[in-house]
């Protein structure tokens, strides 16, 4: 899934938790959000019995109140634990980055990962991604590793102007 360009007049301007409740985010891409107070991206419930869990995603480009501190991307972090995902501003766990995503338009809605994206092949090799489709509609791992994010990058050249891929095929 793909959550970008909402706005909260207070918190959780992309995903609010509630009190008592399991969030689990996988293979998403949460985005360009605003809060008013906390959490322009998640805003976890006040720790009353909360877990959250956030696998193989992108954070980035997400405001809140508090400008320039990791509770832009997630606030209520002290339960919260994330792994093989990219989250402006950096957060501990194993496999995470903070990188810019390279997103091919983002000023244009366009949050598909560039081909040169440090999220290509950078999630969790581990996983079962059977069965499972990016945001087009397409096999989960089309790489080496599952990418990042809500998208799997093609390879090959994009042509944004027409919104075409060009990949070459060495066999059939």
């Amino acid at each position: 899934s793909i959550i970008y360009g909402n706005t909260a007049s207070e918190d959780g301007g992309g995903v609010l938790q509630g009190n008592y409740s399991e969030l689990n985010i996988n293979n998403c891409t949460v985005t360009d959000n605003t809060a008013g107070t906390y959490g322009g991206g998640i805003y976890g419930g006040l720790s009353y019995s909360c877990t959250m869990d956030i696998n193989n995603s992108i954070l980035w480009g997400n405001t809140d109140g508090t400008a320039g501190t990791v509770s832009d991307q997630i606030y209520g972090s002290s339960y919260a634990t994330a792994s093989y995902s990219d989250i402006e501003g950096g957060y501990t766990g194993t496999g995470n980055i903070n990188s810019d995503p390279l997103f091919i338009a983002p000023n244009n809605g366009n949050y598909h990962l560039s081909a040169v994206s440090p999220c290509a092949d950078a999630g969790d090799a581990s996983g079962d991604y059977t069965g499972q489709t990016d945001i087009d509609g397409q096999e989960r791992v089309m790489g080496n590793v599952v990418d990042m994010g809500s998208d799997e990058v093609k390879g090959g050249v994009h042509n944004t102007t027409q919104d075409d891929w060009y990949v070459k095929v060495s066999s059939a």
